[in-house]
């Protein structure tokens, strides 16, 4: 019955977050239409275009997994509340379900999405680029050669952050 009960839940938070637009653009995974070609076709364009203005991208790889196992559940329902509108009812069955887990699987990864939703905020606000299939996101920024010691300044400023 639970997994009868967590179906429906993921169904009605799916179509609420697709009819919002919510999800982030640039996360290929556990998307309609949507595939790691997807992601890695993005990529590869950004670059083959910087590199037809004679420029040189800087491309960096970010694995993620670890980060499913140590979710931090105040700080996900904080965001499903404030960035995504989940209120009321919706919320409080979410908070009854993470509740005293330590482990917990979620169906498509949907959560685990939301959770790091603001990871592109960050990359956008350092100028830089990123694209994501699941937990790999890859991070990236073209410039004309001769900045490319700023760029890097920025790029690693944004990992930092």
């Amino acid at each position: 019955m639970s997994k009868v009960a967590k179906r429906i839940v993921v169904e009605k938070l799916v179509s609420h977050l697709q009819e919002q637009d919510l999800l982030p653009r640039l996360q290929s995974a556990y998307r309609r239409h949507h595939s790691t070609m997807t992601a890695l076709l993005r990529v590869l364009s950004d670059i083959y275009a910087a590199a037809d203005r004679q420029d040189v991208t800087l491309l960096g790889l970010l694995e993620l997994s670890a980060t499913f196992d140590c979710v931090n559940h105040d700080i996900l329902v904080r965001r499903l509340q404030q960035s995504f509108g989940i209120c009321g009812t919706a919320l409080e069955g979410l908070q009854s379900f993470l509740h005293g887990r330590t482990q917990q699987v979620c169906y498509n990864g949907q959560l685990f999405l939301l959770y790091t939703a603001e990871l592109f905020d960050i990359i956008s606000s350092a100028g830089l680029v990123g694209h994501a299939y699941a937990d790999d996101t890859q991070v990236y920024i073209s410039a004309p050669a001769a900045s490319a010691s700023v760029s890097m300044q920025r790029f690693i400023a944004c990992v930092e952050q």
